[in-house]
Formats: C-alpha cells, sequence, structure tokens
C-alpha cells in the first residue's frame, strides 16, 4: 500500500473525486476513520498514490508531486497546470485530455502513458522518458525539447508547432495529421517514422525532403527509410 504525504500528515489514499478551485479532495482513511483532505495550490505534497488511484477531473493545479509516484494512476481530464511532476513516475498512467499547460515534467517517466488530447502547450518535457507513450491529438505547441526522445511515441493529430525538437531521436514515431508547422527539426533522427500526406511539415523545403527518403508503403502511408539529420537548409523555406 501506498501513502501520500501531506506535510507532516501521512494519509492511506483510498479513493479521489473531483475538486473545487482549492484543491483535490481526497477520501482517506486513518486510525481515526474516513475523513476528507485538501491539497491547496502549490502544496508540498511529495505522494506515492496507490496505483490505478482515480484522479479524473482533479484539481491539481501548481501542486508540488517532483518524485511521486503516480504509475498507472487515472488522471484523465486533470488540472495540473504548472504542476511540479519533475523526476515523477507516471508510466502507464492515464492523462488523456489532462491541462498540463506549464506544468514541468522534467525526467519524468511516462512510459506508456495516454496523453492523448493533453494540454502540453510550453509543458518542460526535458529528459522525460516518453517511450510508446500515446500523444494522439495532445498540442505540445512551444513544448520544449525532448532531450530523452519519444522514440516510438504515437503523434497522430499531435499539435508540435513550433517544437523545439533539435536533434531529437523520433525513430518509430508515428506522425500521421500531426502539426509540425514552425518545429525546429534540425539534426532529428526520424528513420523508421511514419507520417501521411495530412502531416504538415514545418517548411515545404521539409515536405520534399521527407518525400525523397520515404517509401509509401500503402496508400497514404510513407515511411522514412534514412537515418539522416536534417541540415538546416532544409529547414528554412
Amino acid at each position: 500500500m501506498r501513502w501520500l504525504r501531506r506535510g507532516e500528515d501521512v494519509v492511506q489514499v483510498v479513493n479521489a473525486s473531483a475538486a473545487s478551485a482549492s484543491g483535490v479532495g481526497v477520501s482517506v482513511r486513518d486510525p481515526g476513520g474516513s475523513r476528507d483532505v485538501r491539497l491547496a495550490s502549490g502544496l508540498e505534497a511529495s505522494a506515492a498514490v496507490e496505483a490505478g488511484t482515480d484522479l479524473s477531473g482533479a484539481d491539481l493545479h501548481d501542486v508540488k508531486l517532483s518524485r511521486a509516484d503516480l504509475h498507472g494512476a487515472r488522471l484523465h481530464g486533470a488540472n495540473l497546470r504548472w504542476a511540479d511532476l519533475h523526476w515523477a513516475d507516471l508510466r502507464g498512467a492515464d492523462l488523456s485530455a489532462a491541462d498540463l499547460h506549464w506544468a514541468d515534467l522534467r525526467e519524468a517517466n511516462l512510459t506508456g502513458a495516454n496523453l492523448g488530447g493533453a494540454d502540453l502547450r510550453e509543458t518542460d518535457l526535458s529528459g522525460a522518458n516518453l517511450c510508446g507513450a500515446d500523444l494522439r491529438g495532445a498540442d505540445l505547441h512551444w513544448v520544449k525539447p525532448f532531450e530523452a526522445p519519444p522514440r516510438g511515441a504515437d503523434l497522430r493529430g499531435a499539435d508540435l508547432r513550433d517544437a523545439d525538437l533539435r536533434g531529437a531521436t523520433l525513430s518509430g514515431t508515428d506522425l500521421r495529421g500531426a502539426n509540425l508547422t514552425g518545429a525546429n527539426l534540425a539534426e532529428a533522427e526520424l528513420a523508421g517514422a511514419c507520417w501521411s500526406v495530412d502531416t504538415q511539415w514545418s517548411s515545404t523545403n521539409l515536405a520534399v525532403w521527407m518525400l525523397h527518403q520515404s517509401d509509401e508503403v500503402r496508400p497514404d502511408l510513407y515511411l522514412v527509410r534514412t537515418g539522416w539529420g536534417l541540415p538546416p537548409s532544409e529547414i528554412s523555406d
């Protein structure tokens, strides 16, 4: 069984409900029985939440969850704006449709996490592990660089406008329908990545380069066959 620390108060998480603006209401059990605890904005909550805990729709904005064990947690639609999730364990977590705008996800482990439709604008994902993550339809506008590559990530329909992906390893990534307008892909590794005609590249030159370096494996499905980085001249119009 895992524990959630609220300051010096240690409480065992039983269940969680959607929260008011002041924080997330968590049903807990202690020696005196059940009671309600609220995690207010900015609260230090070095936490280990029981795997599978349902925090869907919870208001966790600005909560400090650095190094928290949240693997398998259900955070669908949760408000995690400005949340500190540095080094958090989010393996297999459901973060679909979650608001992670300006969140700190540096070095977070998001292996196999569901981030479909999540708002990741201006999120710091430096060093985050996104291996096997589902990012379909996620908004990654102005996202900070992936220092640990999202190898094999599902980025179908993702909004990657203006994302800094310099030197990123995107091998095996699914980019069908992704919007990469304005994204910096200098020296990015794209071998084995797949894309489609509705993928929006950062420039016409890059779109032409992709056509030359890809094979059409079936109608409207292209697979990049080279492992070359992209020189700056290929990226600008």
